[in-house]
């Protein structure tokens, strides 16, 4: 899912289903938008890396807005739950000072109420390994490689 449209579509297809345990993989690029964020990190450059994290915000606001007919600003990002993420993309999020829940499965909101709470069931140690074993230029976005595990 892209954009607000695809979510719409989502619960077209879904609204009627009982029982149903439906897994989404990061919105649109995200786990490209991370990458550039590691590259600012990368190359010294902390303008670039939040710069990149600013875009990343703002197209996530803008779903949001699409979805709830109008503009909730989101002030801050401070935190990301997650379940698997690649060690790049924690020193990325770790250097713009956001905090990172990996491991984490189940309802999201449930998650963030979780985490509000204080009892979020984390890993601190979660490591998505399948970003180094293809090489330069491969993006196993769709996870259906094989060749790998995360979380």
């Amino acid at each position: 899912m892209r954009n607000a449209d695809g979510v719409r579509n989502l619960r077209k297809i879904i609204d009627d289903e009982q029982n149903l345990f439906i897994i989404v993989s990061a919105m649109g690029k995200t786990t490209n938008a991370l990458e550039k964020v590691f590259e600012g990190v990368q190359k010294g450059d902390k303008d670039l890396a939040l710069e990149n994290v600013a875009a990343l915000r703002e197209y996530h606001a803008g779903i949001i807005n699409d979805l709830w007919h109008g503009p909730k600003r989101l002030e801050k990002v401070d935190a990301l739950i997650c379940g698997g993420i690649g060690g790049g993309a924690q020193m990325a999020l770790s250097d713009v000072g956001i905090r990172l829940y990996g491991g984490v499965s189940g309802n999201a909101d449930a998650a963030a109420e979780a985490l509000a709470a204080g009892e979020l069931d984390f890993n601190p140690n979660v490591r998505c390994d399948h970003h180094d074993h293809h090489g330069e230029g491969h993006s196993c976005g769709s996870h259906g490689c094989d060749h790998h595990s995360c979380g």
